[in-house]
C-alpha cells in the first residue's frame, strides 16, 4: 500500500533549543591577560584579571530568529546580550573579568521559523571557566543548570558534574553519552546532531505534553514550572515525587506516564508534535543546523540505548499503575524484547506510530488519580497486572480533560464482518482481540483502488514479528474492523494485506501488537 508524503507546516516547538558557542581568550595588547589564573604573573592579582572573549554560535529552536541571548556573570550581573539574526546566527565579544566565573546563559523571546512563536519555555546554559572553549544550550543543559542552582555551592563544577551525571541515568530521552559526551561541552558534529537534536526534542515534548495535561485538570502551569518541579524532585538524587521544596508529586506522575508515550514514539523515529509524526521536519532542522550532514546521518541513524529502553520500561510500569489494560501490558512485552543497539528501522516494525495511543487513557486518569496511586505510579518498578483494591479518590474540583495527541479518527467502520478461518480451526481458547484499520485507496503504483475493488483482508499473526503462523480471511472488502476469537491469550504480533477482486495481494503493513483475553 503506496504511503503519502505529509507535509507539516504548522508543528509546535520542533527543535528545543541547543546553542553552539565558540569561545576564544585573547591575549595581548589592550585585549585581556593571557597569564594563566594560577601563575598571576608580575603580582597583578587574580581578582582583577580580565580576558576578551569572542561568542560566536545560532540559536536552533526551530530554528529561532530574532532571540535574545543573555550572559550573567557570578555576581548576578547582566554582562551581554546579543540577537540571533534571520539564519539564527549570532556573534559578540565581552571582557569577563575570571572571578566573575561560571557564566550563566538565558535565551529570551525569539521566533521559532518552524512554529512561528517564541520557545516554550526558557533555556539555559553555563560556562565553567576561561579555558572552556564550547557550551550547548538544550532541554538537558536547562535541567542540568536548574538542578544545580538549587543545590549548595551554586553553579560549581562539582554540582554541574553531580546534575549531569544525574540527568543523564534518569532522563536522557535517548542521548547517547557515547556519542554525546557532555551535553553542555560536547561539540556539535554531523556525527552527533542528529542523537542531540532528536532527544532534545524528545524532552522538550515530555515538558510540552506535561504542561498540557495539568492545565487540562485545571492547573496553572507552565513549560518553566514543570522545568522548575522536575529538577527540585531530582536533587535528592531520585524522579519519585518526594524531592526538595517545589516538587510537585503529581506533576511529576504525568511526567512519568507522558516520557512512555514520547520514548515509544522516539524508539520507533515517530516522535509526533501536534500529534503528527514530525520526523522530516526534524531532519529538515538537521539539514539547516548542518548543511553538510549526510542522509544516513539523520534522524533515522540513531541506535537505541539501553538507558532509553530502561526508561520506557519505568515509564509503562508507572502508566499501569491507573492502568492495566492489555495494551499497556502488551506494549511492555515489546519493548522488553527490543535489544540495546537496534535501529528505530527495526524497531518501527513492531512499534508503529500509533503504538504510543496505548497510554492515552493512563494519562487520562493520572491526572485525577488518589495520592496513593500517584505515590505507586511515582515508585513503580514492574508493571502492574492485576488492578489494585479501589481507593478513596482524592478531592478536587472537576476540570475538563484535552484529548492526548493523536492521529485523526477513522471514520464510522462499517458493520463487522465476522471473520472465517482458513484453512484450518484455531485452538480452542476464551481470549480474542480486535483490529480495525482504514481501508487503503491507492495501489503501489499510486493508481487509485475503490471498496469496490477490494475482494478481502488478509489478517496474519503469530508470536513473533514476521513469523505469522497463523491467517485468517476478512471477505468483507468494505470491512474496517474484524474480532478474531479462539486465540490462546497472550501477545501476538499482527499484520494485514488487501486482495483486490483479480486475486491480486498487496504486501504486508508494518506489524502491531494485539493481546488476547
Amino acid at each position: 500500500m503506496k504511503k503519502t508524503r505529509r507535509r507539516y507546516p504548522f508543528l509546535k516547538t520542533i527543535l528545543y533549543a541547543w546553542v553552539a558557542f565558540q569561545i576564544t581568550a585573547c591575549g595581548g595588547g589592550s585585549g585581556g591577560s593571557g597569564v594563566a589564573a594560577g601563575d598571576a604573573g608580575g603580582g597583578v592579582a587574580v581578582a582583577t584579571l580580565a580576558d576578551d572573549i569572542q561568542i560566536a554560535g545560532s540559536v536552533g529552536d526551530g530554528p529561532v530568529t530574532g532571540a535574545t541571548v543573555e550572559v550573567w556573570n557570578a555576581r548576578g550581573e547582566m554582562i551581554g546580550s546579543m540577537k540571533s539574526d534571520n539564519t539564527a546566527s549570532f556573534q559578540s565579544s565581552l571582557r569577563v573579568k575570571r572571578k566573575n566565573y561560571p557564566l550563566l546563559f538565558k535565551v529570551r523571546g525569539g521566533t521559532d521559523l518552524v512554529s512561528g512563536r517564541a520557545p516554550d519555555f526558557q533555556m539555559l546554559s553555563v560556562l565553567q571557566d576561561r579555558k572552556t572553549k564550547q557550551t550547548n544550550i538544550n532541554p538537558f543543559t536547562t535541567l542540568i543548570v536548574k538542578i544545580a542552582q538549587s543545590l549548595p555551592g551554586g553553579l560549581s563544577r562539582d554540582n554541574i558534574s553531580a546534575a549531569t551525571d544525574l540527568v543523564m541515568q534518569t532522563s536522557a530521552y535517548g542521548l547517547d553519552v557515547a556519542v554525546v559526551s557532555d551535553p553542555i561541552s560536547a561539540p556539535l558534529t554531523d556525527d552527533n546532531v542528529a542523537n542531540l537534536m532528536k532527544a532534545s526534542e524528545a524532552m522538550g515534548e515530555m515538558v510540552g505534553r506535561t504542561r498540557d495535561r495539568m492545565r487540562a485538570a485545571g492547573l496553572r502551569v507552565s513549560g518553566n514550572s514543570v522545568m522548575d518541579a522536575l529538577a527540585a524532585d531530582l536533587q535528592d538524587g531520585r524522579l519519585d515525587g518526594r524531592g526538595a521544596a517545589g516538587t510537585n508529586s503529581r506533576l511529576t506522575a504525568v511526567a512519568k506516564v507522558v516520557s512512555g508515550q514520547v520514548m515509544v514514539e522516539a524508539l520507533s523515529n515517530n516522535l509526533k508534535v501536534d500529534g503528527v509524526v514530525a520526523t522530516d521536519v526534524i531532519d529538515a532542522a538537521i539539514r539547516i543546523t548542518r548543511p553538510g550532514v549526510e542522509s544516513n546521518a539523520l534522524t533515522r541513524s540513531v541506535s537505541i540505548t539501553d538507558n532509553a529502553l530502561k526508561q520506557t520500561l519505568a515509564a509503562i510500569a508507572a502508566a499501569s499503575v491507573v492502568d492495566q489494560g492489555a495494551e499497556v501490558v502488551g506494549l511492555a512485552a515489546v519493548v522488553t524484547g527490543i535489544r540495546s543497539g537496534a535501529s528505530s528501522t527495526d524497531v518501527a516494525t513492531i512499534l508503529p506510530a500509533e503504538s504510543s495511543r496505548a497510554f492515552d487513557n493512563s494519562l487520562q486518569l493520572v491526572t485525577t488519580a488518589s495520592q496513593g496511586q500517584i505515590d505507586r505510579v511515582n515508585t513503580a518498578e514492574n508493571v502492574v497486572t492485576d488492578a489494585p483494591a479501589p481507593e478513596e479518590p482524592a478531592p478536587q474540583e472537576p476540570a475538563p480533560e484535552e484529548p492526548a495527541p493523536q492521529e485523526p479518527a477513522p471514520e464510522e467502520p462499517a458493520p463487522e464482518e465476522p471473520a472465517t478461518q482458513d484453512p484450518a480451526p484455531l485452538p480452542t481458547s476464551s481470549g480474542s482481540f480486535t483490529l480495525q484499520w482504514t481501508a487503503p485507496v491507492a495501489r503501489a503504483d499510486g493508481s487509485p483502488l475503490s471498496l469496490a475493488d477490494i475482494d478481502r483482508y488478509w489478517i496474519y499473526y503469530g508470536t513473533s514479528a514476521g513469523n505469522y503462523t497463523n491467517k485468517i480471511s476478512v471477505t468483507n472488502g468494505s470491512a474496517q474492523t474484524a474480532t478474531v476469537s479462539n486465540v490462546p491469550t497472550g501477545s501476538w504480533y499482527v499484520a494485514m494485506s488487501t486482495v483486490d477482486t483479480g486475486g491480486l495481494e498487496s504486501s504486508r503493513s508494518a506489524a502491531v501488537v494485539k493481546v488476547s483475553q
